[in-house]
């Protein structure tokens, strides 16, 4: 029950920045068409890698409302695929060119940079471009307009109010939370960015940091226990980073150069996710709870296109590690942007395939010569209900859209379904046509900012200490996952 209510917490954080996260993207897939393939955004992109949206978002996109599952992270994903393959032999050799880098000083990066593009040759553009726009998009949700170091979230709208402090935290109005429990909840202003837990950016709030101030990680509240003295810590972490910038122009540019290296560092890791924190004060037990979450994981297979046939087969991909997908227009900011989406019969396989995988209690994983099935742990091992939600409600909303569509007048179908001339399948073939019908795919809605404000209160300050739980933390088992591309 209490991690439910925690994935709650973060899927209202959710709310507030994915509008954010959304016109990144398109402003990423946009430059990628310009820039790298040289195209326009209604040209046919079928052999043009964009980013894809996957797991819980994307399956959101193709439900009814009611069916919806409530989503605490946005999984983003690019395939390099085609003659934008970078092969991966060549990648494997130039990761060895690249100079050992010391974030604790000064680094030239084209000194890091000069062997590794020489040895890339014509991909290091493709790499270049990809490592970029990553590190832009990850660096949009630390850079904000919040201001102080937290902001209390409306645990039962998710409405954000800035601008708060320490002292706020034991002193905020509370709602009623676990068990009925009085509490109040605030994100930090300011998450950071990991690459699969290590050399986390622009602060470090890894196990052994948290508890080496007291606090401890608890498995069945999947979060920290910590004690009071430790928001100090928390508050400096982001005082410090608006003191050190004097206007977010000057923080982007210390944020791109410091998460360039910390990148070139870690090419062997596919993954760099964002990391939310939220931090719950129960007054009903005076107890202070730290919840950490991937609110944005970025991946991208720069060799996408040289896995084994039966590793591609098994994910359900074309012979060139392309997905069957479609390609949608976007309105948003007075532009328009390009969306690539998986089809939604890719997804139902999807889910199928991942439904099996947790009931079966292995994944299979592949390296370059061979595939494996491998144990499945952390927060997926036997969360088949999960799964099962997921599908039931992906397919639910399909058979409500294909009884609409029947009981439909098939005359005005085939007039609306011909009006589409393009010889392109992924604007013109079925699953495109199938898109249209879902009002909940990447609506007008998808782009609005969540607005609205809390109210103060006051609260009395205690102090209480309660026993250490050891466990281990499933949020950093699921990066490890991720990171081999295995959505959870």
């Amino acid at each position: 029950m209490e991690q439910e209510y925690r994935k709650e917490l973060f899927a209202k954080y959710l709310d507030n920045i994915r509008h954010v996260i959304y016109e990144k993207i398109l402003d990423s897939n946009s430059e990628l068409i310009h820039k790298l393939y040289k195209k326009k955004k209604n040209s046919n992109l079928r052999d043009n890698p964009l980013w894809l949206l996957h797991g819980g978002e994307l399956i959101n996109l193709y439900s009814e409302h009611k069916n919806k599952v409530r989503t605490k992270d946005i999984d983003l994903k690019l395939y390099m695929t085609g003659e934008y393959n970078i092969p991966y032999e060549i990648f494997e050799k130039s990761l060895k060119k690249l100079k050992k880098i010391s974030l604790s000083s000064d680094t030239d990066s084209k000194v890091v940079l000069k062997d590794f593009k020489k040895s890339m040759g014509k991909y290091y553009d493709i790499w270049e471009m990809g490592e970029k726009q990553r590190i832009n998009m990850c660096s949009s949700l630390l850079i904000n307009d919040l201001k102080g170091s937290f902001s209390q979230i409306n645990i039962k709208t998710g409405k954000l109010m800035d601008n708060k402090s320490i002292k706020d935290i034991k002193n905020s109005s509370t709602q009623k939370w676990i068990n009925g429990d009085s509490c109040s909840a605030f994100i930090m202003n300011i998450p950071y960015i990991t690459q699969v837990g290590r050399d986390n950016f622009p602060y470090d709030l890894s196990d052994d940091i948290i508890t080496s101030y007291g606090g401890y990680y608890d498995d069945d509240m999947d979060g920290y226990y910590i004690y009071e003295e430790f928001l100090d810590i928390l508050e400096s972490y982001v005082s410090n980073i608006h003191e050190s910038s004097k206007s977010k122009k000057d923080m982007r540019e210390d944020f791109v150069e410091k998460l360039s290296l910390i990148r070139y560092k870690n090419q062997k890791f596919k993954l760099s996710s964002v990391v939310g924190i939220i931090i719950v004060y129960n007054k009903t037990k005076d107890e202070l709870y730290l919840y950490q979450e991937g609110i944005l994981d970025t991946y991208i297979d720069y060799s996408a296109g040289d896995h084994l046939v039966e590793e591609l087969e098994y994910l359900g991909r074309y012979s060139d590690g392309s997905f069957p997908s479609i390609v949608k227009n976007v309105h948003y900011n007075n532009k328009y942007g390009v969306f690539k989406i998986p089809t939604l019969t890719w997804i139902i396989y999807d889910q199928l395939r991942m439904l099996y995988v947790v009931l079966r209690g292995e994944y299979l994983l592949c390296d370059k010569k061979k595939c494996q099935w491998v144990e499945l742990g952390g927060g997926a091992k036997n969360n088949y209900e999960k799964y099962f939600n997921k599908l039931s409600g992906l397919l639910i909303s399909f058979n409500n859209i294909l009884s609409s569509l029947h009981t439909g007048d098939v005359d005005d179908i085939h007039d609306e379904i011909n009006k589409c001339k393009d010889t392109n399948i992924e604007k013109c073939g079925f699953s495109a046509f199938i898109s249209t019908l879902y009002e909940n795919l990447l609506n007008e809605e998808t782009f609005k900012k969540v607005r609205g404000r809390s109210k103060k209160g006051r609260t009395k300050r205690k102090r209480k200490r309660t026993r250490r739980k050891k466990s281990t933390n499933k949020f950093l088992h699921e990066l490890m996952l991720k990171n081999s591309d295995i959505n959870i």
